[in-house]
């Protein structure tokens, strides 16, 4: 799989007021997408409430839109949040979802953990089996693990199946660093923005070449006619 430029959208789950996964609104939010023609949608992020959903719910969500999907002839990417603090937990929930029903997956750095460096090579590595493209998420205000470049390079070494990368640091530090590293003929992962604000002044330095977006829920096509296409 090659990751597409553009809008990838990390999709809400609607709720209703009892708390139940609202499948009529989410239908109409994978159609927005499709209608606004993005490149690709995360499910189970934390735009998604991933940490709070059950596992059947997730699979729930994720049957619902591959069946909305299904009328498109080039649906867009779809990648699945399956990252969180418990290795096991992650490989876990890895092992029980189809390959063939979805894309790529997104690891975010474990939350809460803070692991070295170390720890985090070898809770990336334990979904490698999977053999899936990786997006790995770098978001240290909700994770309280920042990484440095350096580590990120190490990480990129260490772990080839990291093929897009998904920055959410709130600055533009660590995709100027990569986009060097890759100047240098060094790892080159696909750099994505994580942060809307950013990701215009990330396209107009040539830091990144797509986003993955919150505010593309509600304005999809708006926020993809901004974008490169591939």
């Amino acid at each position: 799989m090659s990751w597409k430029s553009g809008v990838t959208t990390a999709l809400v789950t609607p709720l209703q007021e009892d708390g139940a996964v609202d499948l009529t609104s989410f239908r109409r939010l994978v159609q927005d997408q499709i209608h606004g023609q993005v490149s690709g949608i995360v499910l189970w992020g934390s735009t998604g409430e991933g940490p709070l959903l059950t596992q059947r719910e997730k699979f729930v969500l994720l049957e619902t839109a591959r069946d909305v999907l299904r009328s498109v002839g080039t649906p867009p990417q779809l990648i699945l949040n399956v990252g969180g603090s418990s290795t096991h937990e992650m490989v876990q929930l890895c092992t029980q979802i189809n390959p063939d029903h979805y894309d790529a997956m997104m690891v975010v750095i474990p939350p809460y953990v803070k692991p070295p460096i170390e720890g985090l090579i070898a809770h990336l590595q334990a979904v490698r089996e999977f053999h899936k493209p990786l997006m790995l998420y770098h978001i240290p205000g909700r994770t309280g693990r920042r990484l440095s470049p350096q580590e990120m390079q190490q990480l990129l070494s260490a772990c080839p199946h990291i093929t897009a990368v998904k920055e959410s640091s709130g600055d533009l530090e660590m995709l100027s660093f990569l986009t060097q590293q890759a100047l240098r003929g060094g790892p080159t992962p696909t750099r994505y923005v994580g942060d809307d604000p950013l990701y215009l002044e990330a396209l107009q330095k040539n830091l990144a070449v797509g986003v993955v977006s919150v505010i593309s829920n509600a304005i999809p096509g708006t926020w993809q006619s901004l974008s490169p296409q591939d």
